[in-house]
């Protein structure tokens, strides 16, 4: 006759027999005697919950759309859809688990319980199983109603060990930090623990990793029996075994004899229907074996340290999308000027380097500068972003090469050619004029000719080497350079064009612009640069940052002020500008002296930059300690 065994729930223990149909459905006073009827204590379950029947030599289950839902072997059923049953498959209703044999025997125990059954307690003799497990999904969701403790002691037991979990994890993010506190509290509330083991699962590959460098030495050291691990994996249950040596269910194990387990408690770290990894406790000692009470405490636990790996891992997801927001940004940034690309991952990297030699630097006021590893992340963050206001910027200023932009040194040119061919005209037409008016022999417009030529030759030469003079002082220094009084003497040059009118050879405009000392910028052009720095910090602070980074804005918004009040956009001056902003200002000029993508300008080798640093920090500009760091911990090496 076919029937079903409660395992775990109100009626643990109860068999339900019959042969064609059997209604389970909560207990109630009309239908309590129905034979066709399992009235079940479970208030979890609906009225009419879950109908097992019979066709020809086949058995079907088939949900009556019940509140909560019903399990087959942990994947739910379609309700009012017929799913066939397998002998010995597990079915679960609300919190109740029930086993299907299609020969359901009238003794209380089978001859092959399945591992998810309850075979016996602890302290039952020799002769029987003496090891047990509960579904811990459905002790959890028990922990959640009724209680699971037998009195209030036990009860205030678990909640206390539990709350503890919780406490001590809820703000542990580092994986490996967080295990290794895991165990220690596990050694806290289990005192009869030898030795703790906790592992990572993961489903895809079915490879178990150990978590905590502690756990991961001990590992190392003893093995651990795979028969329980892959046990707990495979039925989702938490196991006792209260005595390995006398449980039949594990007296044929090779590895718990040779590991001398005497007493075993093992949990699933559960997360809804995910198995994030499993915590193994034993003891080889006979005076300290594990109670039922501990299994349940351990499995209410494995909830807390569950949920606590899950964080971590939405922690290191939100992580990820974060550095993935950073990289798009950086991309977006070396997109609008393709020369500098590299340029804020180098800095990032300088600027990495450079902090956490100043972090164990005792030099002078150094010595109280501590950055942690948050801190470092932040800065990092903001190293990358420092130019995202460059989006902001006009192209022709934001890539501009020279003093003058290619149009209008190709305006120059043309000028001189344009001078070149007039002078040429010009002089013809004076040699004509002159044979107008008094005939030349030949020979004499042959002197003229040839003293025209000369003339020619000499001027064009001279006008050659003005606009070579010209395109040397277009290229941009990278110091404040004196200009050459011959640019001037340029400048008051004039040529006379095909209506004898004067014209100088530069503009005014022009002429301004070659005379730039530093870089290749005008005045208005560096000022529209200089809003980048605006730019980025009121696009950083559109961003929701959290706590540990919220100071980002205000980093990248200080590292191009100087010391002396001479930087922008605010012109602070010293202990008003952060040190980290000093720290990256440092990678920033470093990086832009070093860096062999710039077009306006040729790259020094590392020796020299580092010199115009010691020369920036001589004039006040830039810190003077933070410079002799970066150079004697060499953070400027990749």
């Amino acid at each position: 006759m076919a029937g079903l065994r409660v395992i775990t729930g109100p009626d643990n223990g109860n068999t339900f027999q019959f042969t064609e149909r059997l209604t389970l459905g909560r207990s109630n006073s009309v239908r309590g005697t129905d034979p066709s009827f399992a009235a079940l204590a479970d208030p979890r379950i609906s009225r009419e919950h879950l109908i097992i029947y019979r066709e020809g030599d086949n058995y079907f289950a088939l949900d009556k759309y019940s509140s909560n839902g019903s399990y087959l072997e942990g994947q739910r059923i379609t309700a009012n859809q017929p799913v066939p049953l397998q002998d010995k498959a597990q079915i679960e209703i609300g919190s109740t688990v029930l086993i299907f044999s299609t020969q359901l025997k009238n003794d209380s125990v089978s001859e092959s319980p399945p591992p998810a059954i309850a075979t016996g307690k602890p302290g039952g003799g020799t002769n029987q199983s003496v090891s047990m497990a509960i579904n811990a999904r459905e002790w959890l969701n028990q922990l959640q109603t009724t209680g699971p403790a037998a009195n209030a002691l036990n009860l205030s037991r678990q909640i206390k060990a539990i709350t503890q979990v919780s406490l001590a994890l809820g703000g542990t993010t580092n994986v490996s930090l967080l295990s290794d506190q895991i165990i220690r509290i596990l050694f806290d509330v289990f005192h009869n623990a030898e030795n703790i083991f906790l592992f990572a699962f993961n489903e895809k590959n079915k490879h178990l990793t150990p978590l905590g460098k502690s756990n991961e030495a001990l590992i190392q050291e003893r093995q651990v029996s795979t028969t329980i691990l892959n046990q707990v994996i495979e039925d989702r249950n938490a196991i006792l075994i209260y005595d390995a040596h006398n449980d039949k269910a594990y007296d044929s194990t090779a590895s718990i004899h040779s590991l001398k387990l005497r007493s075993v408690i093992c949990a699933p770290l559960l997360f809804k229907e995910q198995i994030l990894g499993l915590v193994q406790i034993d003891s080889r000692s006979d005076a300290h074996r594990f109670s039922e009470e501990d299994l349940e405490i351990l499995t209410g636990i494995s909830a807390q340290i569950a949920v606590a790996l899950k964080n971590s891992d939405l922690f290191h997801e939100i992580e990820n999308l974060l550095d993935g927001f950073v990289s798009a940004s950086v991309q977006v940034i070396e997109s609008r000027d393709p020369v500098t690309a590299g340029h804020s991952f180098r800095v990032a990297h300088y600027t990495e380097n450079l902090a956490k030699a100043v972090d164990i630097s005792s030099r002078g006021s150094l010595r109280n500068v501590n950055i942690n590893q948050q801190q470092l992340r932040e800065l990092r963050y903001a190293s990358l972003l420092h130019d995202f206001g460059k989006v902001g910027v006009k192209e022709d200023v934001l890539t501009k090469e020279n003093k003058l932009h290619k149009h209008e040194i190709e305006n120059i040119q043309l000028r001189f050619q344009y001078a070149k061919a007039c002078l040429e005209r010009n002089l013809y037409f004076q040699v004509l004029s002159s044979h107008e008016t008094k005939y030349l022999t030949k020979r004499e417009l042959q002197e003229r000719m040839q003293q025209m030529k000369a003339q020619l030759e000499q001027e064009h030469n001279e006008l050659d080497n003005y606009l070579a003079m010209i395109n040397k002082h277009n290229k941009p220094n990278l110091t404040h350079a004196n200009m050459s009084g011959i640019l001037r003497d340029i400048y008051k040059k004039t040529y006379k064009n095909m209506q004898a009118e004067e014209h100088p050879l530069l503009t005014e405009f022009e002429f301004s612009a070659l005379q730039i000392p530093k870089g290749s910028l005008t005045q208005a052009e560096r000022l529209i640069i200089e809003t980048h720095v605006t730019h980025t910090y009121n696009f950083l602070n559109l961003i929701p940052w959290t706590h540990d980074l919220n100071r980002i804005p205000s980093i990248t918004h200080a590292h191009h002020e100087k010391l002396d009040g001479s930087g922008y956009p605010n012109k602070l001056k010293a202990e008003a500008i952060p040190v980290q902003s000093r720290i990256m200002t440092i990678a920033d000029i470093f990086d832009a002296l070093t860096a062999s993508d710039r077009p306006y300008k040729t790259s020094v080798v590392p020796d020299i930059a580092l010199e115009m640093l010691e020369q920036e920090a001589r004039e006040g500009k830039i810190d003077s300690e933070l410079v002799n760091v970066f150079i004697e911990s060499k953070a400027y090496i990749n």
